[in-house]
């Protein structure tokens, strides 16, 4: 896939185009809650790694490549400083790191939602699903106050990219 997204950069000449700034960039879901007996990878440092030395490896080919990581809605701060160590274990020595945006936060696994009424009829199939938007607004809110710091500290002066994309 990603040999497909770069050969699409080439094409449209992305990098070489907009005075530096690229049009096709790619963002990793490492939160998603529909994967059967497995955590989504962002709550997982082990099994989010190897995603992340894929990415990584892509940039060290072409630096010009914009990647970035949906995060999961973290619960407590240990899942951040995890994530963040993470990243910032990807920076090298000239400062630079291959992440570059982060968006916060997907959906909240694990739900189950009622109808109006409080009548006992799931409104989700399987009867467990997502629960995203405004329902989780303070929690990505959260997830936003704790996780901006922790990269301004460890890993901002290394981004290539304005902090203004990290919200």
């Amino acid at each position: 896939m990603l040999e497909q997204i770069q050969y699409l950069r080439a094409e449209l000449k992305d990098a070489e185009s907009n005075e530096g700034r690229v049009r096709v960039g790619i963002e990793l879901n490492t939160s998603c809650p529909n994967i059967p007996d497995t955590p989504p990878p962002a709550y997982d440092p082990e099994s989010l790694k190897p995603l992340l030395d894929v990415l990584a490896s892509h940039w060290e080919m072409d630096n010009t490549l914009v990647l970035g990581l949906k995060l999961a809605p973290f619960v407590y701060r240990l899942q951040q400083t995890q994530l963040v160590d993470l990243i910032a274990s990807y920076s090298t020595p000239q400062g630079k790191n291959p992440f570059a945006f982060f968006t916060c936060t997907n959906t909240l696994g694990n739900c189950v939602m009622y109808k109006e009424g409080g009548r006992d009829v799931l409104t989700l199939p399987g009867k467990f699903g997502g629960l995203g938007g405004a329902s989780i607004h303070c929690l990505a809110l959260g997830c936003v106050g704790v996780l901006y710091p922790s990269i301004l500290e460890r890993v901002a002066r290394i981004l290539r990219c304005s902090l203004y994309r990290l919200i």
